[in-house]
């Protein structure tokens, strides 16, 4: 091969230089690559053999010298897309950054379809890439200043090399001192530094994504044949380059709002989704016990919710009068028999946010219980009801926010559920809830977090802690969904009921929760406080404070003498809060239990039994790639929510 790691100036200088390809016309916007498939660095360049023959030998060392794991959080195929870009071979007409670029400036929009794959799997590396604003530097040896006047707006349909440092263009290599020369000077909002993902790492190379608008500042004569355009990056009105990562799947279009009609009134409930499982197939091969423990929780919950919705708010009295003794419907909401309340509602909303981003987005996440709130998305009735206090005005804080950022930054507010650019959600502050608030809805509808992070038991805990705090502030929510939330895993990693209800749970799991020690009132459950034999008369209370809630599921799952049925409905019977603690309780007794043991009568009459069935199957069968991946792409994402 003709590429080595010593760096190839001349190479450097052809990226840096080639602006004088670019067509100064309005070109059809770059779309298509956006509804492929992710795939493997192999596969993206296999529809390129035709076109670029030494490819697959250039991807292969790309693949095999990047780093393990990569830098920035991204995949070893995500890294090796970058690095094969800055690779150069001879013909250079041949190279891919050169063939790609000429593509990507003709007319002729066809003409990218081969190029879709890899411009997926490209676009999403940089995506995850922090950018970088500043001023940059391109040059040519070329006058080019006629054609950069003063006040128009041009676009650079290629990907664009510049470096951050004017000293690379002065130098002989490259634009030198002498001769005819035009140098542009850019302020840059969304480069990319390239550098840790490049064949040449000792390269100052900052990438302008493809399609990037710019407004002529002015143009210095500095005399003798050389010239300074002084350009500024503009966003364009309307993308040019579609998002590569957006935050919901538009091929399946049931994770989305879904109406009856276009008067966004009468929406579809989970029942009347159709759910292609065709296009799910299992990806990983995992024991039968851990699946049917993950159903478990899934339906623990929602079984738990149904249970307790006609009793909700109760008096204990009443209870003692007239206890629960089976799922029924009426009651508090007239609900028909198992159909369920806000607790599996929420849980489905998070369901969706974390298989439709194949990740954990709180923005989306808050976008999901927004739409409950205001349409009843994933509601079993169609409509919003029983939400807690709390719950109700995070969402309506994460409203106000949505419709500032979007002035803020100009954007139309019908995009900002749909936002996916990774700065953009960085700089959107979703912790919406006071500091104060600790009320139990921020427990019922944690399960979808530790299920679907499992396998990585310090990034579940974590992360159900986030999950909880941004809709319940308080320092007591964000640690009793890290406690609950490693009950789970623990759970569904085949733990006995010994190990999980012991006094040393905490101490034994210490590693899970990193260097966060639990909140005294959390730490006294954790260490066996809900252990009391009176139940209610002791004081155990199903009430809508966090710390209540918590010790009433853990409680009926301590006494419940190991029958799913004995604990739901102890559960339920201690009144009050009655749906949200046998909800909390289902999330551990499910997973504990599996699915093959909850009353068999209960699960026929849960509405939307196959949604719930899908989500599950999803949680079990995540694709191992991510996983293999996932502790890089957690530290950085940590980092960006928690600074």
């Amino acid at each position: 091969m003709a590429t080595d790691d010593s760096g190839d100036p001349a190479q450097h200088f052809l990226r840096l230089s080639d602006i004088a390809q670019e067509p100064h016309e309005m070109l059809i916007p770059i779309s298509g690559y956006e509804n492929v498939p992710l795939v493997p660095l192999e596969s993206a360049v296999e529809p390129l053999i035709r076109l670029l023959p030494a490819i697959q030998s250039y991807a292969y060392a790309a693949k095999k010298r990047c780093k393990r794991p990569p830098p920035d959080g991204l995949t070893v195929d995500e890294s090796a897309s970058i690095m094969l870009y800055s690779m150069s071979w001879k013909p250079s007409d041949k190279c891919l950054y050169h063939a790609l670029n000429a593509t990507l400036r003709l007319e002729e929009r066809e003409k990218l379809e081969p190029w879709f794959l890899y411009l997926k799997l490209f676009l999403t590396a940089l995506s995850q890439l922090p950018s970088q604003r500043g001023t940059v530097f391109r040059g040519v040896k070329l006058d080019l200043h006629n054609k950069y006047p003063k006040g128009e707006t041009i676009t650079w349909w290629g990907f664009s090399s510049c470096t951050a440092l004017i000293e690379v263009l002065q130098s002989e290599l490259f634009l030198g001192k002498t001769g005819t020369r035009t140098m542009f000077t850019i302020e840059c909002d969304s480069g990319k530094d390239i550098r840790k993902h490049s064949f040449y790492p000792k390269e100052d190379e900052i990438l302008l994504l493809a399609a990037t608008q710019f407004k002529v500042i002015g143009c210095l004569d500095n005399g003798n044949n050389y010239y300074t355009i002084h350009l500024k990056e503009m966003k364009s009105q309307f993308p040019l380059l579609l998002p590569v990562t957006p935050l919901y799947d538009s091929n399946k279009p049931w994770l989305k709002c879904q109406f009856h009609n276009t008067d966004q009134i009468s929406i579809k409930k989970p029942e009347e989704f159709r759910i292609s499982w065709k296009d799910f197939a299992p990806l990983q091969t995992i024991s039968f016990d851990v699946v049917d423990r993950i159903y478990g929780s899934m339906f623990g919950l929602t079984v738990g919710d149904a249970l307790g919705a006609h009793v909700e708010f109760r008096p204990n009295s009443y209870l003692i009068s007239n206890p629960v003794m089976d799922l029924v419907g009426g009651g508090t909401w007239s609900l028909q028999r198992g159909q369920f309340t806000d607790g599996t509602s929420m849980a489905l909303c998070l369901a969706s946010s974390l298989i439709a981003c194949r990740d954990f987005v709180p923005y989306d996440q808050l976008v999901r219980y927004k739409w409950w709130y205001q349409y009843g998305y994933m509601s079993s009735t169609g409509y919003c009801f029983g939400s807690d206090t709390a719950t109700r005005q995070s969402i309506q804080e994460f409203e106000k926010r949505q419709k500032k950022f979007a002035h803020d930054h100009d954007i139309l507010l019908d995009q900002m559920d749909y936002l996916s650019d990774r700065d953009l959600l960085q700089a959107f502050d979703v912790y919406c809830s006071k500091e104060t608030v600790a009320d139990n809805g921020v427990l019922m509808c944690l399960a979808p977090v530790p299920l679907f992070f499992f396998r990585c038991p310090e990034v579940a805990v974590e992360y159900s802690g986030i999950s909880g705090q941004i809709t319940h502030g308080d320092e007591k929510a964000y640690d009793a969904c890290r406690y609950y939330g490693a009950l789970i895993v623990a759970a569904i990693l085949g733990e006995d009921k010994d190990q999980l209800i012991s006094n040393t749970f905490y101490d034994n799991h210490r590693e899970w929760f990193g260097d966060k020690t639990l909140h005294p009132e959390i730490m006294t459950i954790a260490q066996g406080s809900y252990k009391k034999e009176g139940g209610y008369q002791d004081g155990i209370r199903g009430k809508e404070y966090v710390v209540n809630s918590l010790e009433a599921a853990l409680w009926a799952f301590w006494s419940d003498k190991n029958s799913f049925r004995i604990g739901a409905l102890k559960a339920v019977n201690l009144s009050d809060d009655t749906d949200t603690t046998a909800a909390i309780y289902g999330q551990l007794a499910g997973a504990y239990y599996g699915y093959r043991k909850l009353p068999e009568e209960w699960l026929e009459c849960i509405y939307a039994k196959e949604t719930n069935k899908f989500y599950s199957s999803q949680f079990a069968h995540f694709e191992i790639d991510y996983v293999e991946h996932s502790q890089a792409r957690i530290a950085a994402k940590l980092q960006d929510l928690t600074g």
